[in-house]
Parts: C-alpha cells; sequence; structure tokens
C-alpha cells in the first residue's frame, strides 16, 4: 500500500515538474505579448472539448 502510495506520488510530482517547465519555456518563446494572447485563445476550445469527452464530463 505504502509503496503504491509513494508511486501515486511521484507521478503527480512528475506531472507538476514538466508542466512548470512547459510553462517556463512558453512564457520564454511567447512572451507576453499578443503572440502568447493568440496561442492561448486558440488553445481555448480543442481543451474545451478535451475536457468533456476525455475527463469524463458526461
Amino acid at each position: 500500500m505504502l509503496g503504491r502510495i509513494f508511486t501515486v506520488g511521484g507521478y503527480t510530482l512528475l506531472s507538476r515538474v514538466t508542466g512548470f517547465a512547459r510553462d517556463i519555456m512558453l512564457a520564454a518563446i511567447l512572451g507576453a505579448g499578443p503572440m502568447a494572447d493568440a496561442f492561448f485563445v486558440a488553445l481555448r476550445l480543442p481543451n474545451h472539448f478535451r475536457a468533456i469527452f476525455a475527463e469524463g464530463a458526461f
């Protein structure tokens, strides 16, 4: 049981670290301007569909 807790915790930590690295890279590449705004607006619709269909919102 304890091993499973550490496994899930480790994967959660890995997910958070990679997400943080993704955000750092996006900020370095796009900056804080109109290009970043356009990127995030363009991702809203696909992320919305992912949330509906892939994350069990039905």
